[in-house]
């Protein structure tokens, strides 16, 4: 479905090549982050997050200044999801961009990479809890 043709059926083949979690696909990957279609980048974004490897975030980050804002937002969420020194780096350089929605979509996705990286923390940020009050 990738080599149809069919820009449709290629954004659905990239997505499926994050379902997989063959890091095979990768290359292909990579290629598909510079993709003009916004959809195919949107695709290729989200699968990276999926598949977790960390050579991504260097590529990933390119796409924080997308003109795309969902290109934009899924990026800095795989971000978040694959974790790592770089991608802690990144996220941080996000949370002081220009745009708030870009800092906001930063924040939480540093949650969710602090999270990976101690699922079984139970801190809390003050004023999050209610118990706390």
């Amino acid at each position: 479905f990738y080599e149809t043709g069919d820009e449709k059926m290629k954004a659905s083949a990239v997505c499926a090549m994050g379902h997989s979690c063959d890091p095979t696909w990768l290359p292909v990957l990579i290629i598909e982050l510079q993709n003009p279609d916004p959809e195919i980048r949107f695709e290729a974004a989200y699968a990276c997050g999926e598949l977790g490897e960390e050579e991504t975030v260097s590529h990933l980050a390119a796409l924080i200044n997308d003109q795309d804002p969902l290109v934009q937002e899924t990026a800095i969420v795989a971000i978040g999801q694959i974790g790592g020194g770089e991608a802690r780096r990144a996220l941080q350089r996000c949370m002081m961009h220009p745009d708030e929605r870009v800092r906001l979509v930063a924040e939480e996705a540093m949650e969710e990479l602090e999270f990976g990286e101690d699922p079984l923390s139970f801190t809390t940020r003050p004023g999050n809890n209610p118990h706390l009050s």
